[in-house]
């Protein structure tokens, strides 16, 4: 009897001990099974098909932002770098690139706008005329042109005119050879401009809007000429009764700035000239 208890015990033992090892087999199981479908969803199916959140998916999408991230965020550094640096190659707060047709804050600088448009002494003189500003070399005797040779200037005594303003407007200009062969006049560049909008003590009706440095321009006040380049150490007084001032500014005796300002209608005339 005590045989048979004996074996009874232990065939029990051996089929629970059996039935254990199954249940371990399948738990093991499943997980390779799951891994599986998840590998068919991936490989099979496209990301809008796959239902679910696969973990094999995630990973791969953040990667793709976290790349087109970094790249706009290099492109940011290098559009604020071009910014950071004119064309010009002048430092950030100095003159500006006449590509950029923003006016420069130096005076010194050479640069006027006439109604928007950006010139830089010298200019060519064919960039004026392509704007309406024009003379006839015959009203000066030379009906057959005027050769120029490298270096030669003539004095702003040129005078200028343009059908879209007053016929009584003053323009004057100088003439330079700036090449390092023979010219006719007309191709070479203007070194001095001079724009006068009053005959006598009457200002003309039609006149461009021209502009300086420092948003200074015809109607500008002399506290505002003050204010934009400073005291003026060379001004001449009107006479008593003629309400007007000449501020006469130079740098090195080559670059002269001449301000016109009346005492009511404020600056009238401006002359801008580069000897160098």
């Amino acid at each position: 009897m005590k045989n048979r208890k004996f074996l009874t015990v232990m065939m029990m033992t051996l089929m629970v001990s059996a039935a254990a090892g199954c249940a371990e087999a399948n738990t093991a199981a499943e997980p390779q099974e799951q891994t599986a479908q998840a590998g068919e969803d991936v490989g099979g199916n496209t990301p809008e098909e796959t239902t679910g959140d696969s973990d094999a998916v995630k990973p791969e999408m953040r990667q793709e932002e976290k790349e087109t991230e970094e790249a706009e965020t290099e492109e940011l550094k290098e559009a604020e770098t071009e910014a950071e640096t004119p064309e010009d190659g002048k430092p950030e707060g100095g003159g500006t690139s006449l590509a950029d047709g923003e006016l420069s804050d130096d005076w010194t600088d050479m640069q006027f706008m006439l109604d928007g448009k950006l010139y830089e002494l010298p200019t060519a003189y064919h960039e004026l005329e392509a704007d309406g500003w024009s003379f006839d070399l015959a009203d000066y005797g030379y009906t057959d042109g005027y050769v120029m040779n490298p270096g030669d200037k003539t004095y702003n005594t040129i005078e200028l005119s343009n059908p879209a303003y007053d016929e009584k407007l003053t323009v004057w200009v100088g003439f330079i050879n700036t090449e390092d062969k023979t010219q006719d006049i007309l191709d070479c560049d203007i070194w001095a401009f001079q724009m006068d909008t009053c005959v006598g003590s009457r200002q003309v009706e039609n006149y461009p809007d021209m502009e300086i440095a420092k948003g200074i321009g015809f109607g500008s006040t002399r506290e505002e000429v003050d204010a934009a380049f400073g005291a003026c150490e060379d001004i001449y007084e009107a006479d008593s009764g003629m309400n007007y001032v000449v501020y006469n500014y130079k740098v090195n005796y080559d670059k002269y700035l001449k301000l016109t300002i009346d005492g009511e209608k404020g600056v009238t005339a401006i002359d801008i000239s580069s000897y160098e």
